[in-house]
């Protein structure tokens, strides 16, 4: 019997993420039998998964071999701190524009040939679909860049984040994002960097506790293990 993978971070965040997604958004397609999600779901479940990290990688930015260890990144390509950061630097030079939100960070670098003010493409995003699996391989670069940015750009990270979060954004363009069908909630909601903050630590100590222990201590993530209520499932 062939033992079970372990999930990766990303892949862990990930899972968690798709549980606010809408019911039907994962479906599995009867006759190849295999599960697929819309073609946006890179973008928006991509970009939750890139915040995650850059969360996390901005609240224990002092504990880069930690992280490298979290992220699986081998240290026999040199320091971890050093991989992530030359990873951050290509990744952000495929973007072509100054991001306006933390959103933009992830979509314009990894997808800088996505117009998302376009209708027609927003239809598209929304209508196709691509496999589950593919969206997982998404989170494994999303978890890995949002670290990076947020070890290595706190303050840029922070500004995003309240211009991102803690903002009203532009009400018109969400409706109009919605009604083309990405998966989005009704309305935006104000999410203090601290609270995040607060969520993240929690989750990656869930994560740590269950597949990697050794980084409970090496992350400082011992006082943020929550109960089991046995109302989870």
């Amino acid at each position: 019997m062939r033992e079970e993978r372990s999930p990766s971070f990303g892949e862990f965040v990930l899972q968690l993420a798709l549980r606010s997604a809408d019911q039907g958004f994962v479906r599995k397609k009867l006759l190849k039998k295999e599960w697929v999600v819309p073609l946006a779901a890179p973008l928006t479940f991509g970009a939750l998964v890139f915040q995650t990290g850059a969360v996390l990688g901005y609240s224990r930015a002092e504990y880069e071999d930690a992280l490298g260890e979290l992220l699986g990144v081998k240290s026999n390509a040199g320091a971890a701190g050093d991989v992530l950061r030359k990873a951050l630097g290509e990744f952000l030079a495929r973007s072509r524009r100054e991001p306006s939100s933390l959103h933009h960070v992830w979509t314009d670098s990894r997808f800088p040939d996505t117009d998302m003010t376009d209708s027609r493409t927003l239809e598209v995003l929304a209508k196709r679909e691509i496999r589950l699996g593919e969206l997982m391989e998404h989170s494994l670069y999303a978890v890995m860049f949002g670290v990076a940015y947020g070890v290595n750009r706190p303050d840029e990270f922070e500004n995003l984040w309240i211009e991102t979060f803690e903002t009203p954004p532009d009400q018109t363009e969400w409706e109009q994002a919605r009604a083309a069908g990405l998966a989005i909630p009704e309305r935006p909601e104000i999410y203090p960097l601290k609270k995040a903050q607060e969520d993240v630590l929690a989750q990656t100590a869930a994560y740590a506790s269950t597949y990697r222990p050794e980084l409970l201590n090496a992350l400082e993530l011992r006082g943020f293990i929550q109960e089991d209520d046995g109302n989870s499932g």
